[in-house]
């Protein structure tokens, strides 16, 4: 006798690319819940955001935000059409949503979010969408989101904006963090200036300025490669003066990247951006050692200062078809720097105009920063030796 064992129904008659009920809603909340706390931190989306966050297609991104919608966890706001809101479509948080969207939110410190449509930054809507695109293709690539410029403007002052330049976007990948600078619009030179200064002196990431107008693209570049840019000031007649000019630090330059923005660049993964961030000081380490060594410079390694107790110093020659010279970088302790000859004490010589960290070890190399600050230093000695 042959036995039957006769199957589920259920299971037989379920198609294969279903996903079983207890899972499908699983799915279905995580969804959910990453768009909520993206809308949170960005203050608006659209579909083409929804499609970057989830890897979805146009009809199943818009399919999810009718059911947020429905809920009332969602709401729409019809502005300005674009690429990045079709039909003018943008979507909020509402009361509700924005429960949700906190109550689920694993930051430490919960930042303000108006609900109301009128709240939106009309002016500033394809910059915000932007950076909302950019967010959301970072997560997507297993990223995550630190700050935006909603959360970072909810933790500053007006008055600490004038001082620091706060980055639009900041993201983490493992153990890697990177800043993002939205430009869409062209800058004016001073505006540019402007920008890289406070940056330079309130900005530590690793940071892509991502620009749409080829003069702005071109100007950072140049401004990066010279070193250096001047400081403005509001003159009478609310006039701005360019002032003398200013140095961009060797530690800041490495870390800033320039590059174009347009609609693939906004889809880059983490991987992506990581890999033009280490192009990028690669590159800047080799321009800088290269002229170094074209301008004659040669160093050796720290050993200590002996004439002052925990003193650190290293020799530092340079050779032309001019003259040679032989001179001395030390520092005192605190990471203050001074290049002095030889036969001078350090105070005698000029300050480096760099601070570093306070115990350099004997042995080690000294940094490209430091050894750039130094030849710059020794330039303004006017006496060389012979």
């Amino acid at each position: 006798m042959i036995q039957t064992t006769i199957p589920n129904l259920e299971l037989a008659l379920r198609p294969s690319y279903l996903i079983p009920g207890p899972l499908a809603r699983l799915l279905h909340q995580q969804k959910v819940s990453k768009i909520l706390k993206l809308t949170y931190l960005t203050h608006m989306i659209s579909v083409p955001c929804v499609q970057a966050l989830l890897g979805a297609s146009n009809s199943n991104a818009n399919a999810t935000v009718r059911q947020l919608l429905m809920r009332r966890l969602l709401q729409e706001v019809v502005l300005t059409s674009s690429a990045l809101a079709p039909n003018g479509r943008v979507f909020m948080l509402t009361k509700a949503g924005l429960l949700a969207a906190q109550s689920d939110c694993d930051r430490e410190d919960l930042h303000d979010y108006d609900t109301r449509p009128e709240s939106i930054r009309r002016a500033q809507l394809e910059h915000d969408l932007t950076v909302a695109c950019i967010a959301a293709h970072w997560i997507h690539g297993g990223g995550r989101v630190i700050e935006t410029d909603l959360t970072l403007r909810s933790k500053h002052s007006s008055s600490d904006v004038k001082h620091i330049k706060l980055p639009d976007l900041i993201c983490g990948y493992g153990h890697h963090e990177i800043a993002f600078e939205i430009e869409r619009y062209p800058k004016k030179v001073r505006e540019v200036e402007q920008a890289l200064l406070l940056a330079s002196r309130s900005q530590h990431l690793p940071t892509i300025w991502l620009c749409r107008a080829p003069s702005t693209n071109r100007y950072l570049r140049e401004c990066l490669k010279n070193a250096s840019v001047r400081k403005w000031k509001l003159a009478s007649g609310q006039k701005w003066t360019a002032g003398p000019p200013v140095g961009l630090p060797f530690a800041f330059r490495v870390r800033q990247s320039v590059v174009h923005l347009d609609e693939h660049s906004i889809a880059f993964e983490p991987s992506s951006w990581l890999w033009r961030t280490g192009e990028t000081e690669a590159a800047a380490k080799d321009m800088v050692l290269r002229r170094l060594q074209k301008e004659g410079w040669t160093w050796w390694n720290f050993e200590p200062y002996l004439e002052y107790e925990g003193a650190t110093t290293f020799l530092f020659t340079q050779s032309t078809l001019d003259f040679k010279r032989e001179l001395l970088v030390t520092t005192l302790g605190h990471g203050k720097w001074h290049v002095h000859r030889p036969e001078q004490t350090p105070e005698e010589g000029l300050e480096v105009d760099l601070k570093t960290s306070p115990n350099p070890t004997a042995g080690h190399q000294p940094s490209l920063g430091l050894l750039e600050a130094a030849a710059k230093t020794a330039d303004l000695l006017l006496v060389p030796l012979n």
